[in-house]
């Protein structure tokens, strides 16, 4: 009977350790004009040659550590950075995300972030625009 008990408590101990766990963690921290986090960025028209780095900003929401694992590309004229340490509940860190504006014309590409958020493993980031000739 005792053995019942102790099995059933820790049933109901790491079921609710589980949901506790389930939280959102990650957050982005700009938002759009619906209240959504922005995980998009459209650099219109850049100069070739010009500044194309762009920072997201986020935050662990959660009293678990965060970690992402992986930032990868959809190819190599994209570069994504962050910071590989775990985030604490509350801390703030960024992703840069940097696109090579020597390519004239149109881009879009993605960052795919893997983390150990198990409600969002993987996250997608997307900047987009178009780059102009110089003068």
């Amino acid at each position: 009977m005792k053995k019942i008990l102790s099995i059933c408590l820790l049933t109901i101990a790491s079921t609710l350790l589980g949901t506790t766990i389930q939280a959102q963690t990650i957050q982005f921290l700009e938002v759009d004009g619906q209240g959504e986090n922005v995980r998009e960025w459209n650099f219109g028209n850049l100069d070739k040659g010009a500044n194309g780095v762009r920072t997201f900003k986020y935050t662990n929401t959660s009293p678990i550590p965060l970690i992402i694992k992986e930032a990868k590309a959809t190819c190599g004229c994209t570069i994504p950075s962050y910071k590989k340490e775990p985030l604490m509940q509350g801390q703030t860190a960024e992703i840069k995300v940097k696109y090579d504006t020597k390519r004239v014309g149109a881009f879009t590409k993605y960052v795919t972030l893997t983390t150990n958020d198990p409600t969002k493993e993987t996250i997608k980031l997307k900047i987009f625009g178009t780059i102009k000739e110089t003068e």
